[in-house]
């Protein structure tokens, strides 16, 4: 990846993926950030999911046994170099979304 090709902002939903030669994914995610020095890169090899909704949801990983419950309008970040896949449940409504991508 080149430099410029890194966004300027603050983190989380403004950083872009790094991609290596030929498009490949890294699973890690960057941006740049103004200083009192220049410019700072940020990697970061995460995912960050913000619960939306007015009730919890549970966060299942289909390739790990643990779940995460996310409360109403709260974000937690998931580690994650490989993509993330998972299936989110609304118990409130008792649903369920099928397996979701996200890369």
């Amino acid at each position: 990846f080149q430099l410029d090709e890194i966004p300027i902002g603050q983190g989380g939903m403004q950083s872009s993926p790094i991609l290596w030669e030929g498009n490949l994914k890294s699973g890690l995610y960057a941006y740049r950030k103004f200083t009192d020095f220049g410019a700072a890169i940020h990697i970061i090899p995460m995912f960050l999911l913000f619960n939306g909704s007015d009730h919890y949801v549970t966060i299942h990983q289909p390739e790990q046994t643990s779940k995460i419950e996310i409360d109403a309008g709260k974000t937690v970040s998931i580690l994650n170099k490989s993509g993330l896949h998972l299936v989110v449940e609304l118990p409130e409504v008792r649903g369920k979304t099928c397996l979701v991508k996200g890369d």
